[in-house]
């Protein structure tokens, strides 16, 4: 879903939709907590994506996830994509954020000091830890298997 960050870039990508993200957004703070609370309440999602110039809003629950594209000169498109729900993106995320881990710390251009660095690992590291046991339960409620949680 989302790739390597570099230069205060990543890209997402959810089926056939892709997008650039900008750095505006701290992705695996904002991200990661959004998909923490509608894995723990069963509620909806909604992730905020900026590119700098394009806004766009991926919501998702239990049947499907709609991103709503919004240019500067406010015209909308929308994509609607049965295949992947919210604990799909939650999984997607998870699986994400770890791989590259030391990268999504070092996100944001506005903590750069070495005890920012510091706290954004540890809490990074709480919230991986939080949104795998929700992916686990959510497993073994729907028998169903996610690789690389156990």
């Amino acid at each position: 879903m989302l790739s390597k960050p570099e230069h205060g870039w990543s890209a997402v990508t959810i089926e056939d939709f892709e997008a650039p993200v900008s750095y505006l957004v701290d992705v695996p703070f904002d991200w990661l907590r959004t998909c923490i609370n509608g894995l723990k309440y069963h509620t909806p999602i909604a992730l905020h994506i900026d590119e700098e110039g394009v806004d766009d809003l991926i919501t998702s629950y239990w049947f499907g996830t709609y991103i709503i594209v919004q240019d500067w000169n406010e015209e909308e498109t929308l994509h609607s994509y049965e295949e992947t729900n919210y604990i799909d993106i939650a999984y997607m995320l998870y699986q994400d954020i770890k791989n590259y881990f030391e990268e999504w710390v070092n996100w944001s251009p506005f903590e750069d000091r070495p005890d920012d660095i510091v706290r954004r690992r540890k809490e990074l590291q709480l919230l991986l830890d939080e949104i795998k046991q929700l992916l686990i339960l959510e497993a073994k409620g729907k028998n169903k298997q996610y690789p690389g949680l156990s």
